[in-house]
């Protein structure tokens, strides 16, 4: 299980599983993308015999390019949560009106454990070369 808290700089990651709890010290990693190659090896190393669960809150913009480069690493294992949901989670485990990274975190981990969250729908790689519009792979209106 990954819970990721995405920010401005920086996001707040927890590698946990059930039997064992926190696998390592919660993570700060920069938004660069050597820290997202660093994030894929530590996941790599500790994945079980099943595929992760990635959990992220999905906040503006900040989320999108590590979704779609963990999605990339890792199909069909990125669950999408909503502000909203992360902050009634919080409230369940008692902690709503303090708000910190590590406490998303928790939360995010407590709705994935539960088999909540919205899955991460891949679109198939485009032709080299094409554009937005041009290959049959993207969704389209048909006009």
């Amino acid at each position: 299980m990954v819970a990721l808290n995405p920010g401005k700089a920086q996001n707040r990651v927890w590698l946990s599983t059930d039997a064992a709890g926190l696998l390592v010290e919660p993570l700060v990693l920069p938004v660069l993308a050597v820290e997202l190659t660093r994030l894929g090896r530590v996941v790599q190393q500790h994945r079980g015999a099943r595929d992760p669960v990635i959990a992220i809150e999905a906040t503006g913009a900040l989320h999108r390019a590590w979704v779609t480069e963990l999605d990339r690493r890792f199909p069909r294992s990125v669950r999408l949560f909503a502000p909203s949901e992360t902050t009634a989670a919080r409230a369940q485990l008692g902690s709503r009106r303090f708000k910190t990274d590590d406490r998303d975190c928790t939360a995010l981990t407590y709705l994935a454990r539960q088999g909540h969250g919205r899955a991460v729908l891949s679109l198939p790689p485009a032709r080299p070369g094409a554009t937005y519009g041009e290959d049959e792979s993207l969704p389209h209106d048909g006009a």
